[in-house]
């Protein structure tokens, strides 16, 4: 599906439990730049001199998309080929991967950025909620971080009350744009003359709704994924 904010990749993809690999590299050409072939991943097998690379396509069979800003979706039902496209995807810096941890066949180890997170000490606790309904929690980890200038911050996240607040490294003005996963813009305000905003979202919106925030100042756009519970 493609919108105002970008190309979204969602559908079935959050139930994708695999495929055929040659899939991953022809979606892969439609959406890094065409005539430039792209290496994407390796295939290592037990005997070392076998070894398997996957690019993208030297012809593009169609219409590039390597130029439009791109949106994946995901669930714990994205497996296999599935959840190797979206790794590529989130590797490369190519798309923003929002969703659900996927089935892990891909990796084993993740990562995750918050972008409310504080100078000073800040508090994390993981749940792990496995596929037939059972869930645990991690023990508390904590994170230490020294205040850095230049950088634009959205906290809390996940988002409370339908309020959350927008920090800026300086006065200069803002636009900020909000919008649903479909596509559908909520909000857009300018803003300038403080450090600190409060941002109230539309009283109407549903529970456990994923955004994309917009924030854009001094011709730059950084984007952010919220969670309104």
């Amino acid at each position: 599906m493609y919108g105002e904010l970008g190309l979204f990749i969602d559908g079935t993809w959050r139930k994708n439990g695999g495929g055929n690999p040659a899939m991953v590299n022809l979606l892969c050409t439609y959406l890094f730049p065409p005539r430039q072939r792209k290496h994407l991943y390796d295939i290592r097998h037990r005997d070392p001199a076998r070894l398997e690379q996957a690019w993208t396509l030297e012809n593009l069979p169609g219409p590039s998309l390597a130029d439009k800003d791109l949106y994946l979706l995901t669930s714990h039902g994205t497996f296999s080929a599935g959840e190797g496209f979206a790794y590529i995807l989130q590797a490369e810096k190519r798309a923003t991967v929002v969703g659900e941890v996927t089935a892990s066949t891909f990796q084993s180890t993740y990562s995750l950025k918050d972008p409310g997170a504080q100078a000073g000490t800040n508090y994390y606790r993981l749940q792990q909620v496995d596929k037939d309904g059972h869930s645990s929690w991690s023990t508390i980890s904590t994170v230490k971080l020294a205040a850095s200038a230049g950088e634009i911050s959205l906290y809390p996240n996940p988002v409370r009350g339908k309020t959350f607040f927008l920090k800026t490294p300086s006065t200069d003005a803002v636009i900020l744009k909000i919008y649903t996963l479909s596509g559908q813009q909520l909000l857009i305000s300018s803003l300038k003359g403080q450090t600190q905003y409060t941002v109230q979202l539309p009283v109407s919106l549903v529970s456990n709704t994923y955004l994309l925030v917009q924030v854009i100042t001094n011709g730059r756009t950084q984007a952010f994924t919220v969670l309104e519970q």
